[in-house]
C-alpha cells in the first residue's frame, strides 16, 4: 500500500510505462510538508504536480508548461503564501 502521494504516483504512473521524478523539498515558512511528483509519460508528455498540507489547509498544484516545471516546488510555496492566512484570532487561540 502506498504510503505517500509519491508512492501512489509511482507506482500508477510506472505501471503504464511513464517514468517518475519525486522530491521533498523544503513547505516554507508555514511550516507542514510539500511533496512534488513530475510523471513523463513515454511519449514525451511531462507534468509536475506538487501537494502540501498542514494542521489548517491541504492543496495541489499541477505545472503542464515544461517551461516552468524546475520551478514547480518555489511556484507552490508562492501560491500557497498567497492563498492561506491564518484565520482571525487563531493566533489568540493557539491555533
Amino acid at each position: 500500500m502506498p504510503t505517500s502521494f509519491a508512492d501512489a504516483a509511482r507506482a500508477g504512473a510506472e505501471s503504464v510505462g511513464a517514468t517518475v521524478r519525486t522530491w521533498k523539498p523544503e513547505a516554507g515558512p508555514a511550516g507542514g510538508w510539500l511533496e512534488c511528483v513530475e510523471v513523463t509519460a513515454a511519449d514525451g508528455y511531462r507534468n509536475t504536480t506538487c501537494l502540501w498540507g498542514d494542521k489548517g489547509s491541504f492543496g495541489r498544484v499541477t505545472i503542464v508548461d515544461p517551461d516552468l516545471a524546475a520551478r514547480a516546488d518555489s511556484l507552490t510555496r508562492e501560491l500557497r503564501a498567497a492563498l492561506v492566512h491564518p484565520a482571525a484570532g487563531a493566533e489568540a487561540q493557539g491555533s
